[in-house]
């Protein structure tokens, strides 16, 4: 009987061992599959990252996928040619021939806006004789060639010279003798060899053209110009502290007196002697400037050491009644006083949504989450192209019936998605439910845009110049930049040629009082015609048979 007893027990002590190994095992296998999951969530993400980075880099960086017929970077020499040669799988060559329909009179719109110089061709009277009768010959008809010619810029001196008149009587009877003065025009700079149209020049190759000053002094010198970068800096300045500021200040006061929608975006720039601040950190140019439907559009760059909340705040603080604030998701404007509203960008949306999709393999993204939620978006998209030309009111109204309800249930899909939080869907998701508030705001009123893209093409013109020139020397140097950069864009947004409207104000100021600065305005109605810039004709599209079309 002991002998049972003693066995039962070894038995439930065997048990207890194998229960204690099995409650081991068990959470190792538990911290095992954890790991496993973690570690296939990891080599996702990465994998994710992967596929992005090579997207970015390899991939078109449009967001509309490749259509037929579209006519890509790499080819399109090919494209355009009469006729290209092409390799076939026999090794050998083969010249296909491509036709285009050219449309009548395209060529004549393109250079409507040159002046026409005309050379005739005609033989001497006493050589046009018929060699077989001896008469003279009359003439039957002319052909017409034209070529366009293109004249480089050209640099001259002019010299002023300024007659002053005196009177002989009085000089022979001693006198204080009457002397006269030819009036001229004051000079631009006293002391300064600079003219309106050099400095316009210097301007508009620096501020519409991204050309660094540098690399201008440069080319100047082949024209026999010897001009160092340091004296057209300071021409610059100079004109700018003298005559273009009161325009900037203009500018900037109109836009925030005059207008209720106001469109705003930033962009780093490096100023190398900022106080207190190392050569390396990034300043940021912000910009501001007017919605898409109005009659006068402005445009005003402030430039600032950093991007913190106060610069905002302290440029809207002079707009009293409060506006629509149409920007991206950064939140220093969404912590704007109440009176201001901002309006989301649903443009970002869809990069966040194109970006997760780029992420998927092709086979795996018809029916995927992330052209679920990307299909409520080009919905949304698809029906306010049909709006543009709707007037406000009405547009307003078509929003609320038809884009509203895609928007709401957009909203409630991503509120209910399954989704890693980190993962580029994630991201996307996470995005949009932080701005959902900010991108409904669109449809309070019917002037709106659903996208801040109008601030971000405005902004563009001043990121192509500083990928050239790179950095600005002082904050002074910066600022002088950010207010000639709001007149140029201002004054191209009002159909202004800038070369010929900065050179007439800098003519013309030096010559007026203060109280006459309102006619130097880029919306001021009697501008002379050459400041206007010439009307592009019709841009002309071509279809994927080759044909050209006006698209009106």
């Amino acid at each position: 009987m002991e002998d049972l007893f003693e066995t039962i027990k070894n038995l439930q002590d065997k048990y207890a061992e194998l229960s204690k190994a099995y409650a081991e095992l068990a959470e190792t296998n538990t911290a095992l599959n954890t790991r496993v999951i973690k570690s296939e969530a990891l080599v996702k993400y990465y994998e994710e990252l992967l596929r992005l980075n090579r997207a970015k880099k390899f991939g078109p960086s449009s967001e509309k996928w490749p259509i037929v017929g579209q006519i890509s970077l790499f080819n399109e020499v090919e494209a355009f040619a009469d006729s290209i040669i092409i390799k076939t799988e026999d090794d050998e060559y083969q010249t296909i021939t491509i036709k285009h329909k050219k449309r009548r009179g395209k060529r004549a719109e393109d250079f409507a806006n040159l002046p026409v110089e005309t050379i005739e061709y005609k033989i001497a009277d006493d050589e046009a004789v018929c060699p077989i009768h001896g008469t003279h010959l009359h003439i039957m008809k002319k052909e017409i060639h034209r070529r366009l010619e293109i004249v480089p810029a050209q640099a001259k001196v002019i010299e002023e010279i300024q007659y002053s008149y005196v009177c002989r009587d009085c000089e022979q009877d001693g006198i204080e003798a009457t002397i006269l003065r030819a009036p001229m025009p004051a000079p631009l700079l006293r002391g300064s060899f600079a003219s309106a149209g050099a400095v316009a020049f210097i301007i508009v190759q620096k501020y519409v053209n991204a050309m660094p000053l540098y690399r201008l002094s440069q080319a100047l010198k082949y024209d026999g110009v010897n001009l160092s970068r340091q004296t057209m800096c300071n021409w610059v300045l100079e004109s700018a502290a003298l005559y273009l500021d009161h325009i900037y200040e203009e500018i900037k006061f109109k836009l925030l007196n005059e207008h209720d929608i106001i469109a705003a975006d930033e962009t780093t720039v490096q100023v190398l002697h900022e106080p207190d601040k190392a050569p390396q950190t990034k300043s940021y140019m912000w910009l501001f400037r007017t919605g898409a439907d109005v009659d006068v559009p402005l445009v005003v760059y402030e430039y600032h050491d950093s991007r913190q909340y106060k610069h905002a705040e302290e440029f809207f603080k002079e707009h009293e009644k409060g506006c629509y604030v149409q920007c991206d998701g950064y939140d220093a404007y969404h912590n704007l006083p109440e009176r201001f509203i901002p309006v989301g960008c649903w443009n970002h949306c869809r990069t966040h949504f194109a970006d997760a999709l780029k992420v998927i393999p092709d086979a795996e993204r018809e029916g995927s989450q992330t052209m679920a939620g990307l299909s409520y978006i080009e919905a949304i998209f698809t029906l306010e192209k049909r709006f543009k030309k709707l007037t406000p009111k009405e547009r307003y109204k078509q929003r609320l019936a038809h884009s509203k309800p895609i928007a709401d249930a957009f909203f409630e899909w991503a509120f209910n998605v399954n989704v890693l939080p980190k993962s580029a869907l994630g991201k996307a998701v996470g995005y949009v439910l932080d701005q959902k508030a900010y991108l409904l705001n669109v449809y309070l009123d019917g002037r709106l845009e659903f996208t801040n893209n109008i601030s971000e093409r405005t902004i563009r013109y001043f990121v192509i110049g500083r990928k050239n020139w790179m950095f600005s020397n002082t904050p002074n140097g910066a600022e002088t930049s950010a207010r000639v950069y709001s007149i140029i864009e201002t004054a191209k947004e009002n159909g202004l040629n800038p070369y010929e409207y900065i050179k007439y104000v800098l003519e013309t100021a030096p010559n007026i009082t203060y109280s006459q600065m309102d006619t130097l305005m880029p919306w001021y109605p009697m501008l002379p015609d050459y400041c206007r810039a010439p009307k592009s004709p019709p841009p002309h599209v071509q279809d994927e048979e080759g044909t050209s079309t006006v698209q009106t």
